[in-house]
């Protein structure tokens, strides 16, 4: 349990006493003993005790805001998506095509609208953070509704490129709120055993957004002005979003306690766990208080730097962040079209032939997003029985293998073979994506730091990984039309794949069963130099977890007061292998220095 959970709290305001009163000269006992005992076991000690997921059911509340509020991620998978069909559409020029009504876009031009969202989301998911703290969930994923709505209406009139590219800012502004408030607003109204499987539906709506994309992208190919419809569509969605929001959908209860209004937020815990179970709703109560004392101790950006620990689990969590966008992702979902037509599916040459083979290479962009929805699941099945690590080596392995074979298939010149190569590469490369660099770099982003470190650490992760996105969709046309042409650019892309594989092989440690004070420890003993395999290894998995021995947090202002000249800056809110307690001496007036009860932690085995 935490060092600020309420049972404790006894134990910890002697402890906070005792070290007031060595200052001030209060004379105190000669032995002081403070025992903390983590009795719950794992993420704050708030799961363990919780029903299980199976016994906990979705109700028709929890149901309709999931559907509600996951609508903001099927605007960012549709509106991320839905620009590799429109692409084609508007990169025809008005004189060989007037039906189509394009604004026959260069590659550079193209580049900007697809980054115009990017960077958009990039200012979005940075100012998403203080926004929804401020001013809450619900209003933050009500203007992002609003954004999607009003991005999509611009987009659909624009009458030249300066105006569609507005719109798509506008979009993507939106897309940074929804990414970063929805999945936070779903979390804080989940109860723990249905938590999972609510986030997850986020990440499912991103992906049934993308698809839906690319039906979208096919069915109004065939209408005049076809691209203004596919950019336009997702103000329906919007609006549909926006009223749900206002009409049905509470803030969420742990922001409105946050803000004082605890019976406010009973009520919303009620109206969302029923009003039968009140021993669940005092349980959540209680987690929303516990976290949001922990929250208050975060560490700053420069102690998280000074944290060999920290530092070298934020070393891997941008790094797999960095490698899940340079390994060439979004230029296949955003461009995914052009590479098909490309390829040569559909007509041949710069121009389009303005009949029904034009739609061939969108109706075929389909195909990238159920290939990723494939490999997703498919990750999903494998989860339990292989961990983190197989999963995110073998995905960066086979993904690099397969960008080989699709950059290949674009040297032997478009006849069969070279369709049939470039396919087998691209659906090989979703799929190899999806099972794990698609979702892992998220779920271990969420579980690799500390509590006190996690909100600045994630933070660093996620705009990583929105810089990142928008290099690599901002270069990729150029590329493609410099001398190293399509087929280099995908043997470049896999080149880094191949790297980010060496990479995780040797850095990438496992996390799957651990609880995340073990997560913590781990990683300082690794930043200590102990090998991967018995970092990971000598850290208990889940049956260990719940041992009388425990990893806790203790801040180290109060810890270094008591232990006298030893400073703790391996973390700044070190971590320490708890055995049953610690004492503290009062000698000649002195503080003396801890038991060897409480140690960095070490391996019993």
């Amino acid at each position: 349990m935490s060092l600020f959970d309420r049972s404790e709290s006894s134990d910890a305001s002697e402890f906070k006493n005792f070290v007031s009163g060595q200052a001030s000269g209060v004379e105190t006992p000669d032995t002081t003993y403070v025992s903390f005992t983590n009795h719950r076991g794992n993420n704050r000690g708030r799961d363990a005790d919780a029903p299980s997921a199976a016994a906990e059911r979705l109700n028709a509340t929890t149901l309709a805001l999931v559907a509600i509020a996951c609508t903001g991620g099927l605007l960012f998978g549709y509106d991320t998506g839905v620009v590799s069909g429109a692409l084609i559409l508007l990169a025809s020029k008005p004189e060989n095509c007037a039906r189509y009504g394009g604004f026959g876009l260069s590659n550079f031009e193209q580049e900007v609208v697809v980054d115009a969202t990017i960077g958009g989301a990039v200012v979005g998911a940075a100012l998403a953070g203080w926004a929804s703290d401020r001013y809450g969930r619900h209003p933050i994923i009500s203007a992002a509704a609003f954004g999607f709505g009003v991005g999509s209406v611009i987009m659909a009139v624009a009458p030249d490129l300066d105006i569609l590219v507005c719109g798509r800012v506008v979009v993507g502004l939106a897309i940074g709120l929804a990414s970063h408030t929805v999945p936070v607003y779903l979390g804080e109204c989940a109860s723990p055993g249905t938590r999972g499987r609510v986030l997850g539906c986020f990440n499912g709506f991103v992906v049934l957004g993308q698809i839906l994309a690319a039906v979208m992208d096919g069915a109004f190919f065939y209408l005049r002005d076809g691209w203004r419809y596919m950019l336009g569509f997702g103000a329906v969605f919007a609006v549909m979003q926006f009223v749900g929001m206002a009409m049905l959908l509470p803030e969420s209860p742990r922001f409105l306690f946050k803000k004082g209004e605890e019976d406010l937020a009973a009520k919303v815990l009620t109206r969302l766990r029923g009003e039968s179970n009140e021993d669940l709703i005092r349980r959540d109560l209680e987690d929303i208080r516990v976290s949001l004392e922990e929250q208050a101790s975060q560490l700053s950006l420069v102690q998280i730097l000074q944290s060999p620990g920290i530092r070298h689990a934020l070393t891997l969590g941008v790094g797999i962040m960095a490698l899940q966008q340079f390994s060439g992702i979004n230029t296949v979902m955003y461009y995914s079209a052009t590479i098909l037509k490309d390829a040569g599916f559909g007509s041949q040459g710069d121009s389009l032939c303005c009949c029904a083979k034009d739609a061939i290479p969108i109706w075929l962009s389909l195909t990238t997003s159920v290939s990723q929805f494939s490999g997703i699941l498919l990750g999903q099945y494998m989860a339990d029985s292989l961990g983190r690590r197989p999963l995110l080596v073998s995905s960066a392995a086979c993904a690099s293998v397969a960008l080989g074979v699709l950059g290949t298939g674009f040297i032997l010149g478009g006849g069969a073979l070279a369709k049939a190569m470039t396919m087998v590469g691209l659906v090989g490369y979703l799929i190899a994506f999806g099972w794990g660099l698609a979702t892992l770099p998220w779920t271990l982003n969420g579980e690799l730091y500390p509590m006190a470190a996690r909100s600045v650490c994630v933070s660093i992760a996620t705009m990583t990984n929105w810089i990142s996105n928008f290099i690599v969709s901002g270069t990729f046309l150029t590329l493609v039309q410099s001398p190293i042409k399509t087929q280099g650019t995908f043997w470049i892309l896999g080149g880094i794949s191949l790297l980010g594989f060496v990479w995780l092989y040797y850095r990438m440690p496992e996390t799957k069963g651990k609880t995340l004070g073990g997560i913590t420890a781990m990683f300082e003993n690794l930043a200590m130099g102990v090998p991967l395999h018995e970092a990971s290894q000598n850290l208990g998995h889940g049956e260990r977890s719940q041992s009388p021995e425990q990893i806790f947090t203790i801040n180290s202002d109060l810890f270094t007061n008591v232990t006298g000249e030893k400073k703790v800056t391996s973390t700044e809110a070190g971590h320490y292998y708890h055995s049953k307690s610690f004492t503290v001496h009062e000698s000649r007036g002195e503080v003396g220095k801890e038991e060897s009860n409480v140690r960095p932690y070490q391996s019993d085995d």
